[in-house]
């Protein structure tokens, strides 16, 4: 039914949308799962908001006009409203689509209140809507917890979007961030799992560009993502055209179109580097290393050429507001690994290079700013600092110290000599090493030897493919790493691992175990651990678990929550009876903080989840 209701939803779209107006037109197949919002026509591509402030939020559309209006200039109102069926309309505007910005328009809705979910819509001059957009406004005082989602490197050729699926569903959700490579220039052709017909070529016009952010929002999980969170961009290299200036740079201009980006006054369009605060818990740095790299020459005071990754300008403004910080939290996003990703003594096989680092177009480039930057964190005692990046299509958490090699000064064992920590999610879709051709053979010794050569990385995966979720709170943050399948469409997910980072420590704390240590302590649970039918309502949990079994059809369940550190049963129940739901309630108030492997054993099934406890 699923892919029927598709099919009728692409021949709507070819039928019904102006031949020049349209991606799609540009092929003469589309893969599965991409498909216009023909309910909404004409605003087929979506809704989205982005860059919240505490009192106001950019709200953006695209109407699509018919043959005859090319040329002209096209009427938007907007709506928004504090409840979904917008019965009490709290402001309203007109806004002028026109062909200078491909008819996309975005305005910044202000005079809202802080801490507060809204929802907005579209109208065009014949009454139609578009889809309702929800979105949020940030803190104004200081909020006991704030959760961000965090994606990057989302080829829409290398497969589906499930993760950004999960992502909309997750109402908890106060804001997404991307640290780029939204969307790609070109298709990987050993990537090519959901392609159309003829193979798309590399933008080189504005015009194309514009189609190219056209065809991402085809995808249904993509404008899903959009349409029910606050978004937070920053652009990577597959973003831009290599070739072009920034000031010249037509891809800019197609990426502000379609991306709500808040401009920064007095500042040139190509600058995105800004600073936001969420009241007094976190400071959040939207940093540029793509634009300011190989520009500026830092002084080494040894004679050495080190060019400068950040620009004189960007690393002054940044210095000068970390050290300014009032917040509990420093929190960094920018497109690249920082922490360094070291490959010497491990083999050349598959994508790991026969060289010192496994990227020196990372901060494993630029390792005298990387030094004098940590170094500048030190000095100034600027401490719970997390960098949060993209890029490298694998998942990390690593420990941040200038001389993670040298044991005198940084302790791999406990963390200490660390001055704040990294979290680095997987791609949304983009290849890792399976698809960069390694044999799953050697996945788990290439693993293994890498965490060797790298003693502050505390967790390291390098197959799987998904988004993170960090959340913030006074006393600690707590990172997860969420996988999906990208192969075919799926509502499935699995909590890969989680790790947390307490006040004042400024290192992953090694007792809250990730995923990849289930494995290793020899605990025989079965292999079917994402089992559908059994939804664990809160796998970070606190003082209690809430599950659901659906089907349950025994009444002699027995349950238990073994610890996956020790590999021993902390909490066991036999004999349990689901109530007609499906769901049942442990508590768990004097069970320590750490990963744990919670199983159900009956008559019908054997299943098992991964979840940790944490201490907010």
């Amino acid at each position: 039914m699923k892919v029927l209701l598709q099919f009728i939803c692409y021949l709507g779209i070819l039928s019904s949308i102006p031949n020049k107006q349209i991606a799609a037109q540009q092929f003469t197949s589309l893969p599965n799962n991409m498909y216009g919002d023909t309910i909404n026509a004409p605003f087929y591509y979506g809704v989205a908001s982005g860059d919240p402030l505490s009192d106001r939020v950019l709200i953006w559309t695209k109407i699509t006009p018919t043959d005859t209006q090319l040329n002209d200039t096209l009427i938007v109102n907007w709506e928004i409203s504090g409840y979904q069926d917008f019965s009490d309309i709290l402001a309203t505007g007109t806004l002028q689509a026109s062909p200078e910005t491909n008819f996309t328009v975005q305005t910044d809705v202000t005079g809202l209140s802080a801490n507060t979910h809204y929802y907005y819509r579209f109208i065009d001059v014949t009454g139609a809507n578009s889809a309702t957009g929800r979105t949020k406004t940030l803190p104004e005082t200081t909020p006991n917890d704030f959760q961000i989602a965090v994606a990057s490197c989302s080829s829409v050729f290398s497969g589906y979007f499930n993760a950004y699926q999960r992502i909309a569903q997750r109402n908890e959700v106060d804001l997404v961030i991307h640290l780029g490579d939204y969307i790609y220039d070109y298709a990987d052709s050993d990537e090519e799992v959901r392609m159309p017909i003829p193979t798309p070529t590399v933008p080189s016009s504005m015009e194309e560009w514009h189609w190219r952010h056209e065809y991402y929002l085809l995808d249904p999980d993509l404008r899903a993502a959009r349409q029910q969170h606050p978004w937070m961009v920053i652009w990577d290299n597959h973003d831009l055209s290599a070739s072009a200036a920034p000031e010249t740079n037509e891809a800019i201009v197609a990426f502000k179109n379609y991306v709500p980006i808040r401009n920064i006054p007095d500042a040139p369009i190509e600058q995105i580097y800004k600073k936001i605060s969420i009241g007094n818990l976190v400071d959040i740095f939207m940093l540029d290393i793509l634009l300011y790299r190989d520009i500026e020459i830092l002084d080494d005071s040894e004679g050495v050429i080190a060019y400068s990754l950040l620009g004189t300008a960007q690393y002054e403004w940044l210095t000068n507001e970390l050290a300014n910080s009032t917040a509990k939290w420093r929190l960094m996003a920018n497109q690249n690994m920082m922490g360094g990703w070291f490959t010497n003594g491990l083999p050349a096989i598959g994508p790991v290079p026969d060289g010192p680092v496994f990227d020196d177009s990372s901060w494993d480039g630029y390792t005298f700013e990387r030094e004098m930057f940590l170094n500048f964190l030190i000095d100034n005692s600027i401490e719970n600092n997390i960098m949060l990046s993209g890029d490298a299509h694998i998942s990390v958490a690593m420990d941040l110290s200038p001389y993670p090699l040298d044991s005198t000064y940084y302790n791999p064992l406990t963390g200490e000599g660390a001055i704040g920590v990294e979290f680095l999610p997987t791609s949304i879709s983009r290849g890792n090493f399976d698809e960069f051709g390694l044999p799953s053979t050697l996945i788990n010794g290439v693993s293994n030897a890498s965490m060797n050569v790298n003693p502050h990385h505390v967790y390291f995966q390098i197959t799987e493919h998904g988004y993170g979720l960090l959340h913030l709170a006074a006393d600690s943050c707590v990172a997860e790493y969420w996988y999906s399948e990208i192969l075919a469409p799926s509502d499935d997910e699995i909590l890969g691992a989680a790790f947390v980072v307490r006040d004042g420590e400024n290192h992953w704390d090694r007792n809250a175990l990730g995923g990849a240590y289930v494995e290793s302590v020899g605990i025989n649970t079965p292999s079917n651990t994402s089992n559908p039918d059994l939804i664990i309502k809160n796998q970070l949990f606190t003082n209690s678990i809430n599950i659901q079994l659906n089907n349950a059809t025994a009444h002699n369940y027995s349950i238990q929550l073994i610890s996956a550190a020790l590999g021993t049963i902390v909490w066991q129940q036999d004999n349990i009876s689901f109530d007609s739901f499906g769901n049942y309630h442990i508590p768990t108030p004097n069970i320590s903080e750490g990963l744990y492997i919670l199983q159900i054993q009956g008559a019908d099934c054997h299943l098992a989840k991964k979840l940790l406890k944490v201490h907010y």
